[in-house]
């Protein structure tokens, strides 16, 4: 388990052709979407496409150059947070996560702030193209109710490499 926590928050990681690219692949792949019980959300899955290859590496250089950790993704996945779904307090609970890192894909909604419960609330206010990256099982975290529209996330699970390459 990772015992040391960080948060760290960036703008314009991603661009608004990337971002909308992104929610396209998710609204053309909804036969595959899951429905996420604990938050109302769905989700589609991204398993082994090449087309996602280079988005992967800089989400791995990212993550490597804030914490000099390389990382595999365990889980890499599309989000689509309805009207109405929020997510409340929790960690993550697989134990052998390092970190996730959340890229938020569109701002046209309202709600939807992710909060971090550190020595006090930090809330990440959701624009296109932010990302968020923290260690997810270590920080207690939520999501504010989405009150209208609907907010969309990339969201990436990481584990650390065994060995280096």
């Amino acid at each position: 388990m990772n015992n040391k926590q960080f948060l760290v928050c960036g703008d314009k990681f991603l661009s608004q052709k990337t971002c909308d690219s992104l929610i396209s692949f998710y609204k053309k792949n909804q036969k595959n979407k899951q429905f996420h019980p604990d938050n109302s959300s769905f989700y589609v899955k991204i398993k082994n496409n090449f087309r996602f290859f280079l988005l992967q590496q800089k989400i791995k250089k990212q993550i490597k150059s804030y914490t000099k950790t390389n990382v595999t993704i365990d889980e890499f996945q599309i989000v689509e947070w309805p009207e109405n779904s929020k997510m409340e307090e929790h960690y993550d609970k697989k134990y052998n996560d390092f970190c996730s890192l959340i890229v938020y894909l569109n701002h046209n909604f309202y709600g939807g702030e992710t909060i971090f419960h550190l020595h006090q609330k930090t809330m990440i206010t959701p624009q296109t193209g932010r990302f968020v990256m923290f260690s997810n099982n270590n920080i207690l975290h939520s999501v504010n109710e989405i009150t209208s529209g609907t907010r969309y996330t990339l969201v990436c699970y990481t584990v650390k490499n065994k060995y280096v390459a």
